[in-house]
C-alpha cells in the first residue's frame, strides 16, 4: 500500500514539474505569448507609423500637383512665404 502512495505522489510531482516546465516555456520563452504580445504592439505601432507616412505622402504629392497646375497657389505661397511681388509692387514686410 505504501508503495502504491509513493508511486502516486511521485507521478504526481513529476507530472506536475512537467506541466509548470511546459507552460513556463509557453509564456516565457523565445517563441512564447510574451514574446507575442511584444511583438504584436510593434506591429500595430509600424502600422500605425505606415498609415501616417502614407497620408503625409499623398498630402506632398497633392501639394506638389498644386505647385505644378495652380498659378493662384503658386503666387499665393511666392507672395506669403518668400515675400515676393509682382514688378512695381511695393511689399512691405514686418521684421519681429
Amino acid at each position: 500500500m505504501k508503495r502504491i502512495q509513493l508511486d502516486s505522489f511521485l507521478y504526481k510531482t513529476v507530472l506536475t514539474v512537467l506541466v509548470s516546465v511546459f507552460f513556463y516555456f509557453l509564456i516565457f520563452s523565445e517563441i512564447g505569448f510574451v514574446r507575442y504580445l511584444d511583438a504584436k504592439k510593434q506591429f500595430d505601432c509600424k502600422q500605425d507609423e505606415l498609415v501616417a507616412l502614407t497620408t503625409e505622402i499623398e498630402n506632398l504629392e497633392q501639394e506638389i500637383e498644386d505647385w505644378k497646375s495652380d498659378s493662384f497657389y503658386l503666387e499665393k505661397i511666392a507672395r506669403q512665404e518668400l515675400g515676393m511681388g509682382r514688378k512695381g509692387e511695393v511689399v512691405y514686410r514686418r521684421f519681429n
